[in-house]
């Protein structure tokens, strides 16, 4: 009879479409329709065009519609800059810049670092005259770590690093945003003051200026509200916003047109927002949310209904479909293949529970032909990761697959193979002694450049190849920071990985609950059924009264014994809401079944494999 855990599973052997910048867009209450076309005013000196009128297309989810974009030529930049923005002004030294050797202590508590992926040696930069390390500085990276941006605590200063030059500079920050910036140009968002005195949105005028701060360009798009957001891909920005009707909306400006993409409607519901990035075509795809909105209040009520989308750079949307929950998906870098994380069942976490997913991973080629699906696999984890995945040659990705048996939230990692084997990645080789060093929050990002590269947890490098780590010897113990815009361990030079400090309060997000992987291979018809088959017990498995070992058994499951896990799951604590199918304890996850006898009991997690 099996009381205790065991050992855990050993995988056998088993690419990332160069996802950049993620156009995380997160648009607030918005009206239904399309509304008349935007007067976009375009400025440069006195040159001025407004754009045509377009007709947004509504079609029902499950449709494939075209919507026509509406090109505004975009005035070259000037050979000879104008004058330079009057907010920002030179601030020689404003930063620090300092080298430290392969495995030398680092006292810093704030910064930025970028640490050589040959020699392990990092170079970091932080605001002079550094903040005690109660004062949370907020930090920005982009454009491939050219520039740094800093704020610390409540100053109403942002200050600027340019790497290439060394200069520093700064702006207030109640006037300007800086949203974006490619080799040669800076996006900033002017900002405008709403309500009480730290109140500001951004006010529709976007101004570019060059390396020495001197405008090139302006847009102003009126109406627009805090829900902008830029993203850069090959040159193509992406805006998407509210209008001065209400109306969610996106300008792709590619080179110098600037394309006005309408999306398509669903039937009773309004479109509340958007997460697209984007694709290895110079196009974008995503997830778009659905929700009825009260119009007293402009909020969203019920259910949401979530799209898939894909826009072209033309600006024709081309996909248009439903999407179950909000999937997750990493393209390889050829554009050859998609890995898709998908939702087998779930329950939100509400009071105190900790929610309930199961989750699988399919992967398809450009067509949306599927190859194989995983079940018990994972391609969302870690702290806010971005999302590539795929290795650099596109022979792979990183997925999260569960770990030992009676080691509670263990988790571990590896590259599936397109033929769908698994290579268990190594463990970072450090104690779990803080939360950003559990399984969960260690998950690893492929490097772009080289296949062989991997970040684990931000912070620690691992070679496949040499089989080697560089870990940063940090005195700070918070844990690693977000720098915003892409928030790659990527997103500085090639050779090169970034990290940062100044903690600001996050945490990892909750993870699936996973058993033994099995791969599906076509033909696959929809998602698996929510059936197990016990394994690996050597003899039978206890069916508790609930999910703890000191609780009685109610019968003993022999090996191969088939086993549903139960719809309805079960309060396991004095005024919950819900009840849930799984639950942990010391020794780890437990799942409540039913026997195909309508026998009903929890069974520990860790003796279940999934049916055929």
């Amino acid at each position: 009879m099996v009381t205790t855990p065991g050992q855990g599973w050993v995988g056998t052997r088993h690419s990332r479409r160069t996802v950049l910048t993620a156009a995380a867009i997160a648009a607030g209450g918005v009206a239904a329709g399309g509304g008349a076309g935007l007067a976009l005013l375009l400025t440069r000196g006195s040159s001025e065009q407004a754009s045509p009128t377009a007709t947004p297309p509504t079609s029902p989810p499950g449709s494939t519609p075209t919507a026509a974009a509406s090109p505004t030529p975009f005035p070259s930049p000037s050979s000879t800059p104008g004058p330079g923005l009057v907010q920002i002004e030179p601030a020689p030294g404003a930063f620090e810049q300092r080298t430290f050797a392969s495995g030398e202590r680092i006292p810093w508590h704030e910064g930025v670092f970028f640490m050589d992926t040959s020699t392990g040696a990092i170079t970091g930069i932080r605001v002079a005259g550094a903040a005690p390390t109660s004062e949370y500085i907020s930090m920005t990276v982009c454009h491939a770590g050219r520039w740094v941006s800093a704020q610390r605590g409540p100053e109403p200063f942002v200050y600027l690093f340019d790497r290439d030059t060394g200069r520093a500079w700064r702006y207030p920050s109640t006037t300007l945003l800086l949203e974006a910036a490619t080799a040669g140009e800076l996006v900033f968002a002017a900002l405008a003051h709403v309500g009480d005195k730290d109140s500001f949105i951004e006010s529709g005028e976007y101004l570019f200026a060059d390396a020495d701060m001197r405008e090139v360009d302006r847009i102003v798009l009126p109406g627009v509200s805090n829900y902008t957001r830029w993203s850069r891909q090959a040159g193509t920005f992406s805006i998407a916003y509210l209008d001065d009707k209400g109306l969610f909306r996106m300008w792709l400006l590619d080179g110098h047109e600037l394309r006005d993409v309408r999306f398509p409607g669903v039937p009773g519901k309004q479109p509340w927002g958007a997460d697209l990035e984007p694709d290895a075509r110079g196009g974008f795809r995503g997830i778009m949310s659905y929700y009825e909105v009260r119009s007293d209040v402009r909020q969203p009520i019920g259910d949401p209904t979530y799209v898939t989308v894909r826009v072209l750079p033309t600006g024709e949307v081309t996909e248009f479909r439903p999407a179950t929950g909000l999937p997750f998906e990493s393209g390889s870098p050829d554009g050859r293949y998609i890995a898709e994380e998908v939702t087998l069942f779930q329950r939100p976490a509400i009071g105190e529970g900790t929610g309930e997913r199961w989750t699988a991973v399919t992967v398809s080629d450009g067509g949306g032909e599927p190859l194989f699906c995983i079940r018990s696999a994972a391609i969302r984890y870690g702290d806010n990761l971005p999302s590539d995945r795929w290795l650099a040659d596109s022979s792979g990705f990183v997925a999260q697959f569960r770990g030992d048996i009676g080691r509670p939230y263990d988790f571990r990692h590896g590259i599936v193979r397109l033929d769908g084997s698994i290579e268990l990645l190594p463990r970072v080789p450090l104690e779990e002694d803080q939360w950003f060093r559990s399984p969960r929050n260690l998950g690893p990002v492929p490097a772009p450049f080289d296949a062989d590269l991997l970040s684990f947890g931000r912070f620690y490098l691992y070679n496949r190849r040499t089989g080697s780590w560089f870990i940063p010897d940090l005195e700070d113990e918070n844990g690693p920071a977000h720098w915003g815009g892409d928030d790659s361990p990527w997103a500085g030079r090639p050779g090169e990985m970034m990290f940062a400090l100044g903690h600001g309060g996050h945490g990892g997000m909750n993870s699936p609950i996973l058993i033994e992987p099995w791969v599906d291979r076509p033909p696959i018809a929809g998602l698996p059924a929510m059936r197990f088959r016990v394994s690996g017990t050597g003899s039978c498995l206890n069916l508790r009264e609930l999910p703890s070992q000191d609780s009685p058994v109610l019968a003993c499951l022999a090996d191969g014994t088939m086993l549903t896990l139960d719809p309805d799951g079960a309060i396991l604590w004095e005024n919950a809401t819900q009840g849930y199918s799984t639950a942990y304890d010391e020794t780890g996850a437990w799942v409540l079944v039913r026997t195909a006898a309508g026998k009903r009991g929890w069974v520990y997690a860790g003796y279940l494999a999934w049916a055929p």
